[in-house]
C-alpha cells in the first residue's frame, strides 16, 4: 500500500544508495550526500501522516550519517524545497486559506 511505497520510496532507497556508493564516496575528493526532504517533515500539513514520517526519517538519516562519515570527509545535507504543486499538495492545501497558514 502507499505507506509501504513511501518507506520504500523516501527512507530506504536513500539507505540502499548510500550503501552502494560508499566504497565510491570514499574515494572521491570532495565527497557529499544530499538528500531530499520536505517540509512536512518538520511541519503538520493535513493528509500527509505517512509522507511526512518518512521524510522526518529522511532528516534523521541526515543527521546519523553526517556524524557517522565526517571522519571520512564525507559531508551529508538534506535539502526542503518549499512548496511544490504536487497532487500531495492539493489534497492537502484544499484551500487558499489553508496554503497561506501553512507559509
Amino acid at each position: 500500500g502507499l505507506l509501504e511505497l513511501d518507506w520504500r520510496v523516501n527512507l530506504q532507497s536513500p539507505m540502499l544508495l548510500v550503501q552502494a556508493c560508499l566504497p565510491y564516496l570514499e574515494r572521491g575528493s570532495r565527497p557529499s550526500i544530499v538528500f531530499n526532504s520536505s517540509l512536512c517533515a518538520s511541519r503538520g500539513m493535513e493528509n500527509t501522516a505517512q509522507y511526512s514520517a518518512s521524510k522526518a526519517g529522511v532528516e534523521g538519516l541526515t543527521r546519523a550519517l553526517a556524524v557517522e562519515l565526517a571522519e571520512s570527509g564525507i559531508r551529508v545535507n538534506a535539502v526542503a524545497p518549499g512548496v511544490i504543486d504536487t497532487e500531495l499538495n492539493r489534497r492537502a492545501f484544499l484551500s487558499d486559506e489553508a496554503y497561506r497558514q501553512y507559509l
